[in-house]
């Protein structure tokens, strides 16, 4: 069974200022899986490879597929042939910090990628940087107790207001992705733990985060709810560009399940 290859399409099919989003199901572990990998440049396969278990396997390599296919649409350049190295947001060296184009050199774009469960998401921009984070709900979780360890007294009070199991679990991974997409993309630490600094839990497409410690002024840093289906929540933070008071939102999903089937 053949794999779609790996085709990148025309550049310019956004703006400088959009921020982009690609999402992928991951297939089960198998012979699907096994077709996608064959479309993968030979360091991808090899690192796959290492992986134990063969959903974590599936989950690496629908990852590098999806990081791929979503940034050889973005520059019309061919996905296999990107070349990829860690560089410092804050010193510029090499070597550490987060994944960064090292091919094509010209480019500057910022990208991140996420995945829980059955779900990929890849978060670029041309513009200032980005990080997203995707959780899938999960049934039982006892969100006050986990929130206690993890979020501020303002989230943990917006969450337990809530009568509704649903609702409250919504809200909590809400809160959650929210915070780790924002830490995600600035790529650096920040003083003092989670629950020194606060996100709104709300339905609300677009929030601020409330961080004492941010050097940057209010309102920089704009964090987008992400709609994923049913199962899942999402976000995705990125820095506001000047003179703007938000960015677009473009959603695009890698279709390949339907060329590979399964077993």
């Amino acid at each position: 069974m053949a794999c779609p290859p790996l085709n990148g399409s025309e550049a310019g099919v956004t703006s400088a200022e959009a921020v982009d989003v690609w999402q992928m199901r991951v297939p089960p572990p198998g012979r699907a899986v096994r077709a996608l990998a064959t479309a993968l440049p030979t360091a991808d396969r090899e690192r796959a490879a290492r992986f134990s278990r063969d959903d974590a396997r599936a989950r690496y390599l629908a990852g590098r597929y999806a990081l791929r296919t979503a940034l050889g649409e973005l520059l019309g350049a061919p996905p296999a042939e990107l070349r990829f190295a860690r560089r410092c947001h804050r010193c510029g060296e090499a070597g550490h910090g987060k994944p960064a184009l090292s091919w094509p050199r010209e480019e500057r774009v910022d990208f991140n990628l996420a995945h829980s469960g059955a779900l990929v998401a890849v978060a670029a921009v041309r513009r200032g940087r980005v990080g997203i984070d995707v959780e899938r709900l999960r049934p039982g979780l006892d969100v006050l107790g986990v929130a206690r360890f993890a979020l501020s007294a303002d989230e943990i009070a917006e969450i337990g207001a809530l009568s509704d199991p649903d609702e409250r679990r919504a809200a909590f991974f809400r809160c959650w992705t929210r915070k780790e997409a924002y830490l995600k993309a600035r790529a650096e630490g920040l003083p003092g733990s989670l629950r020194a600094w606060s996100v709104p839990c709300s339905r609300a497409a677009v929030v601020v985060p409330d961080v004492p410690e941010d050097p940057l002024p209010g309102g920089h840093w704009q964090i987008g709810s992400l709609p994923l289906g049913a199962g899942y929540v999402g976000a995705v933070a990125y820095e506001r560009c000047p003179g703007s008071t938000t960015r677009p939102l473009q959603l695009h999903t890698v279709e390949w399940l339907e060329h590979l089937g399964g077993e």
